[in-house]
């Protein structure tokens, strides 16, 4: 696409439209980052550590209130360790 500003647009668009679903931001800011990160070992590392961290972070705010501290910690690190085997399988497979 050659006009940024549509292209910015549409993106934003869309990413609008994400926000009416269960996975709200995280999937349009995974799918860019990805994207991003095509052809280079290092951004997509760094691409599946954010992943892993953004993941995290919604799991843990999402529990507070309904959790006790320290399940909702652990919640949320298991969450993002469930990221991990991607990473490898992404290495692996593709």
């Amino acid at each position: 696409m050659q006009n940024r500003a549509f292209k910015v647009l549409l993106i934003a668009g869309l990413t609008a439209l994400s926000l009416f679903s269960d996975w709200a931001l995280l999937a349009p800011v995974f799918t860019l980052l990805f994207a991003w990160s095509t052809g280079s070992k290092g951004k997509t590392k760094a691409a599946f550590v954010l992943s892993a961290l953004l993941f995290g972070l919604m799991s843990y705010t999402g529990g507070i209130g309904r959790f006790p501290a320290g399940v909702n910690l652990l919640y949320a690190a298991g969450c993002m360790a469930g990221i991990l085997p991607g990473r490898d399988c992404h290495r692996v497979f593709l």
